[in-house]
């Protein structure tokens, strides 16, 4: 088998990580002709020979693991509605008696006193000082024929996922209804989305950083019955990251490495010691301009624009922990990511089940666009294929870009898939030093890289090649 000459400089113009490869030979790691298939040419889009390319597209080549068979915090406590204040004693037919007030605000803000007996006794008033540190106060007795009680604002959300609304008052002052609880301990949104539109998936009217609990179990890695694994429960974002989330990381990243970020352990799985970030083996661009200046094969652009809700590419495995870590995540382990793909125990062959693929499912194969040869129209926007979704409701986990994952190289012995451990309870290979694992195919390469057994690995930074965080 030969390599054409314009596909070994374009895959050499992206830096993708490959097993070299004799003219007679397939790359070290593949299986066999039969399994891998001989490689068509990568186009260097505007640029002959890949001299000063900006995109350098592949399409079907070798993949060193193409072949083969084939959060974690919790959700707060939600607090409990304000508690009414007990009936005043009723007047002698009096008028009604005034609400009585909140009570103590560190075990959640009560509710107002009922009226009185008397004539048209008024209805409680609901707490207005917000609940902090503690659930919310339980619901009140309404005073009769009174007023309804005034809504009691609802605690906010905190590292204890506290806070509840005040009850509603009804005819009869209602006790609160109760408080929602806190997203997993989390303080507000993702910093990368504070501030941007909620434009993204298929109707663009969706959140870009929406997280979506996936139920842990057990289920076989690359769906091969030789490797289960058992996944505790996490959140994985709906949608991979994109070019206007990572300009909120660029635009923080100089006063955030200033700040000595990130610092050792950031980012570690809650369940693996040691899986943290490293400074002794991870390294990050020195400063912003110099951070541009490396992210240009792909989809980025410095301005906002048409770009914004592409898949960021063009990413090193590093600087997409560090953007993880700042924005509250973390990098999913390779099998969290193959779990969530795999729809768990299900076993699925695509995200979206056995079904072949095809161009409404996933963008692969560059033809996305329906124009032939590689653009960067084949590169869609987030979640714009929803009939491809996952069980869990993740967007694009084939095709698009690959996706790196926490886990370095631990792939491509004999027998195939060759996982460093035969059993994996919440595993992870990340100490070794070897090159990050990815997953889930491109919009650039074959329909055979979208199944859930593909695996690939490589770096430092490719044009279709972007992730998603886990949380």
């Amino acid at each position: 088998m030969r390599w054409p000459a314009s596909a070994l400089k374009s895959w050499f113009c992206v830096g993708f990580v490959v097993a070299a490869c004799s003219d007679s030979s397939p790359p070290a790691n593949a299986i066999s002709q039969a399994s891998c298939g001989i490689g068509d040419t990568r186009e260097c889009l505007g640029q002959a020979a890949c001299e000063g390319a900006q995109i350098c597209l592949p399409t079907r080549q070798w993949s060193p693991c193409d072949c083969g068979t084939g959060g974690a915090a919790g959700n707060g406590v939600g607090g409990r509605g304000g508690s009414g204040g007990e009936a005043a004693v009723g007047g002698d037919g009096g008028s009604g008696g005034v609400g009585g007030t909140d009570q103590d605000a560190s075990v959640g803000a009560g509710g107002g006193s009922g009226g009185s007996l008397g004539t048209a006794g008024g209805g409680g008033s609901g707490g207005s000082t917000l609940g902090a540190g503690g659930s919310g106060g339980t619901s009140g007795v309404g005073g009769l024929s009174g007023a309804g009680g005034i809504d009691a604002s609802g605690g906010t959300g905190g590292s204890s996922g506290v806070g509840g609304s005040g009850g509603t008052g009804g005819s009869g002052g209602a006790g609160g209804s109760g408080g929602v609880g806190g997203s997993g301990g989390a303080t507000g949104e993702p910093a990368s989305c504070v501030g941007l539109p909620k434009n993204c998936g298929p109707d663009k009217n969706e959140d870009c950083c929406k997280s979506l609990l996936v139920p842990g179990g057990t289920y076989n890695r690359s769906n091969d019955p030789n490797y289960p694994a058992t996944v505790s429960s996490f959140s994985l974002d709906r949608f991979e990251v994109t070019v206007g989330r990572f300009n909120k990381f660029l635009d923080a990243y100089d006063a955030w490495r200033a700040a000595g970020n990130p610092v050792r352990g950031a980012g570690a799985h809650p369940l693996i010691p040691g899986s943290g970030w490293n400074p002794d083996l991870l390294g990050l661009p020195a400063g912003a301009d110099h951070f541009k200046s490396l992210i240009g094969c792909g989809s980025w652009a410095d301005a906002s624009g048409a770009s914004d809700n592409k898949p960021m590419s063009c990413v090193g495995s590093d600087e997409a922990f560090a953007f993880c870590i700042w924005d509250g995540g973390r990098l999913p382990t390779e099998a969290e990511w193959n779990y969530a793909a795999s729809g768990g125990s299900e076993q699925r062959t695509y995200p979206w089940g056995e079904a072949a693929p095809t161009a409404s499912l996933a963008a692969y194969d560059c033809r996305a666009d329906g124009v032939p040869g590689c653009t960067g129209s084949d590169l869609l926007d987030v979640g714009s294929r929803p009939a491809g979704d996952g069980k869990y409701g993740h967007a694009d986990l084939a095709g698009n870009v690959w996706e790196w994952d926490l886990d370095r190289q631990n792939c491509c012995g004999a027998p195939w898939p060759g996982y460093a451990t035969t059993t994996c309870d919440n595993c992870s290979t990340f100490a070794d030093g070897g090159e990050r694992m990815f997953r889930g195919g491109s919009f650039a390469g074959p329909e055979t890289w979208l199944a859930n057994s593909s695996r690939g690995w490589g770096g430092p930074r490719v044009a279709d090649l972007g992730f998603r965080c886990a949380r």
